[in-house]
């Protein structure tokens, strides 16, 4: 056998991150932020500064054990302007030997796009994206929405819609006719936000108002995939939402900041986050109808910071054409590592493989489990396979909350039960003790179940394979799964397949309690990443109220149980 292709792809924007393909296979990818455990990886990126991912990349690279200079392509991109991005830069800062391997993949929509199609293996597709801002286009703006046709393994730009709005700093008011800035600023005003606005609170908040009825529409979507958001600037306006004086001039992620002011969301009406939510849902569907009429596929991939809003896509199901509907993992800018990555092995010819699983972080050894237990003086049990997964149902049954620690890390923001909180969805009081007392969130936000994927559709509805938990569905049985069950009905999903060791767990607890699912949240300390490693693991478990850790083959207790 010759030696394998190796393409190195990196993300520039936030969510800085790297990915390795070999012969066309994801091998392994990870996110800057869980390694410098800061959420969003601030640093790495800086606004005026050129600075690569260095943490990222070397995890690949050790991980696949290759080096820069075994990579046949390495392929960067990055949103917004090109103040930072010329290639001769890049080439000083990457020590290779064959610079002509350096390719700056420079739309990008595109690198969302790719990731989204390859990654799903579908032969043609129906493929959109959405967030807040891509690459500057000239005389053009920001990419914001896009919509491709692909098909017989050719690309075509259905449309592209862009903000008007200049490449360099200003101090004038200009609106943003996004539907992915609409969001923003109402999660904004609602004072969610750390480091970057947290919109997935404001998805969480929105069932709790209560529809307007027949009150004005804000967002408007015309036949030419146009987005015009006049209504909304309007009302926000008129509320004091928008702030329109010329301000000091600042790049324009930092002017919105400074443009909304802030509140404590108890202090803002629900009905605001519901309105939004309303919008948000009814433009991405009249989107997707008409790119699904124009290419005549309904097979939709989906990408771009927009679709991590989970209720948007559970909506998109039920869009007439659309077949059936791919999010990858990593929707946001972490995942155009891989967009990149793919990239590279088009360039060389090499087929592009999909995602088979999100699980592209590193394994652990048994012996670095060890160490980290031995260091924090932990008591633990070391079991064999069956042993570990039926005390693990039985204390789940039971009423504990564990910390659960397998294998490697999932790519992009959600825990699929590599580095879960696992607890009993039967249990109508566990969310908010994990709300409140391990997680310290808002007592709104709901949280997600795992659920084995042959018995997902005498529980949840649509009956659909939703592997990475990107999208809401119905649930059919509220009452038996309290804990996993938002205050509208509804429950964020992973259906979990194959035969892995998470699958173990579910089926034991089936068996046990005549219950197919587990409450799943990520395994992360309050404002921390979810955890990466043995220590990080060791180190959260012990911050949080937690009652077991088990981490590999090994059931951990707490410290004076």
């Amino acid at each position: 056998m010759g030696r394998s292709h190796w393409s190195l792809g990196i993300s520039l924007s936030h969510d800085a991150s790297a990915a390795l393909c070999a012969d066309g296979q994801p091998v392994v990818a990870i996110a800057s932020e869980r390694l410098c455990r800061r959420k969003h990886g601030f640093p790495p990126v800086k606004r005026y500064h050129f600075e690569l991912p260095w943490d990222a990349i070397c995890y690949c690279l050790d991980t696949a054990g290759v080096g820069l200079d075994d990579c046949d392509r390495i392929v960067l991109n990055k949103a917004g302007g090109d103040w930072d991005w010329r290639r001769e830069d890049l080439c000083r800062t990457i020590p290779v030997r064959q610079k002509s391997k350096i390719v700056c993949l420079q739309t990008h929509h595109d690198a969302h796009a790719l990731y989204a199609w390859h990654a799903s293996g579908w032969p043609e597709a129906s493929v959109i994206v959405a967030d807040r801002f891509g690459s500057y286009v000239p005389d053009r703006g920001y990419e914001s929405e896009s919509g491709y046709a692909v098909k017989g393994g050719r690309w075509q730009k259905v449309f592209a819609n862009h903000l008007d709005l200049p490449a360099t700093r200003y101090g004038e008011f200009r609106a943003e006719h996004s539907l992915t800035a609409l969001y923003q600023i109402v999660t904004l005003h609602y004072g969610f936000f750390r480091e970057m606005d947290q919109c997935g609170k404001t998805m969480g908040l929105a069932p709790y108002g209560c529809p307007r009825g027949e009150a004005p529409v804000w967002v408007r979507v015309g036949e030419d995939f146009s987005v015009g958001c006049h209504g909304f600037y309007q009302e926000m306006i008129e509320r004091g939402v928008i702030r329109t004086e010329d301000l000091a001039p600042v790049g324009f992620s930092a002017h919105t900041l400074a443009r909304v002011p802030r509140r404590d969301y108890r202090q803002v009406p629900a009905e605001l986050a519901t309105q939004a939510q309303f919008e948000l849902e009814t433009a991405m569907c009249q989107l997707v109808r008409q790119l699904v009429r124009h290419t005549g596929t309904g097979s939709v991939c989906a990408a771009g910071g927009l679709f991590h809003n989970s209720a948007m896509n559970g909506k998109l199901l039920s869009v007439e054409g659309v077949e059936r509907l791919f999010v990858p993992p990593a929707a946001s800018d972490d995942g155009n590592a891989l967009g990149c990555a793919y990239y590279g092995c088009r360039l060389d010819g090499v087929p592009c493989r999909p995602l088979s699983h999100a699980f592209l972080g590193r394994s652990y050894s048994e012996e670095q489990m060890l160490r980290s237990l031995e260091r924090a003086k932990l008591r633990w049990r070391r079991l064999d396979r069956e042993t570990l997964l039926a005390e693990t149902a039985a204390a789940l049954a039971a009423g504990s909350v564990l910390a659960w620690f397998q294998g490697g890390s999932e790519f992009g923001f959600r825990a699929l039960g590599h580095r879960s909180i696992l607890a009993d969805p039967r249990d109508p009081g566990v969310r908010d003790y994990i709300n409140g007392r391990i997680k310290h969130r808002e007592p709104f936000r709901p949280l997600a179940a795992a659920v084995l994927a042959d018995q997902a559709g005498a529980w949840f509805s649509p009956a659909a394979e939703i592997p990475y938990m990107t999208t809401v569905t119905q649930a059919l049985r509220p009452g038996q799964a309290p804990a996993v069950t938002h205050v509208d009905g509804s429950s964020r999903i992973q259906t979990v397949a194959g035969d892995r060791l998470f699958r173990g767990l579910l089926e034991h607890f089936f068996r046990r309690t005549g219950v197919p699912l587990l409450l799943n949240t990520s395994f992360n300390a309050p404002g921390r990443p979810i955890v990466e490693t043995p220590d990080d693991a060791v180190h959260s478990f012990l911050a949080m109220r937690l009652d077991r850790l088990v981490i590999g083959p090994f059931f951990v207790h707490r410290p004076g149980d």
